[in-house]
């Protein structure tokens, strides 16, 4: 019995470690993955891309028109 208590105990603490360093892993994915969304939605990459990509300009003073309330 003892041996084989000893023995699950083992394999337990294998597959212990194994998650662990998955765990790990995945944390640094995470971290990149936070990293490349920052860096995808940063408001220079955005803008850049709307006047490549559809020509857009950003409207000069006399272009703008409120329209609200008053």
């Amino acid at each position: 019995m003892v041996v084989h208590v000893t023995h699950q105990v083992r394999k337990e603490t294998d597959q212990l470690e194994g998650l662990r360093r998955e765990s790990a892993h995945l944390q640094v994915e995470w971290g990149q993955f936070l990293l490349e969304q920052s860096t995808w939605a940063s408001y220079s990459r955005v803008r850049t891309e709307a006047e490549r990509e559809l020509q857009m300009q950003v409207p000069e003073s006399g272009q703008i028109i409120f329209v609200g309330k008053e």
